[in-house]
């Protein structure tokens, strides 16, 4: 269905929500009364305390250290941060009340599920067509005709064979890949 013929109340996480667009109040039945009343969300940093009633407010309070809420919201308890704790890896941008801790592998290192790993080598006779980002392993390719690498590395690409016509001296042996 698309987004325009939802209930603003359910478009959370559009683009609306995301900048911080206070969303409709969200529909709740009081299990006392057994009426419906309509609450307000709390607002990203925060978490609901209390849901509204028909004599208060629904109750926000702020998140604690080391937890946040990206979104206006409805939840008991805010998110626990992750921690950048494991082999490899740091923070990248610190937790607060509204947004998560990202962690970063360190140089060398990407990404694969939930561990850092190191970035590939390429073998001799082959280089680096892409260097390795925090995300992403390093891409190797066989070196072409004319080009050579002699050293295992994931930072070099392929070189090219000196051309001994420009120093006017003469091939004695042809280069190949390595």
């Amino acid at each position: 269905m698309p987004s325009f013929l939802l209930p603003k109340a359910l478009v959370i996480g559009t683009k609306a929500a995301s900048q911080d667009k206070r969303p409709e109040k969200w529909r709740h039945i009081d299990p006392l009364s057994g009426n419906v009343l309509y609450c307000d969300w709390c607002e990203p940093g925060f978490y609901m305390n209390r849901v509204c009633t028909e004599k208060t407010p629904t109750e926000c309070l702020p998140c604690p250290w080391d937890g946040y809420t990206e979104h206006f919201n409805r939840e008991y308890e805010c998110r626990r941060c992750s921690d950048c704790r494991r082999e490899n890896e740091h923070v990248k941008i610190e937790c607060s009340a509204t947004n998560n801790r990202i962690c970063q592998c360190d140089d060398g290192y990407y990404r694969l599920f939930e561990f850092c790993l190191l970035h590939k080598k390429c073998p001799i006779g082959h280089g680096v067509t892409k260097k390795g980002t925090p995300e992403k392993d390093t891409k190797c390719s066989r070196c072409k005709t004319g080009t050579f690498s002699s050293t295992m590395s994931a930072t070099e690409p392929c070189r090219s064979h000196t051309n001994c016509s420009v120093w006017g001296e003469c091939v004695v042996r042809r280069g190949n890949r390595s």
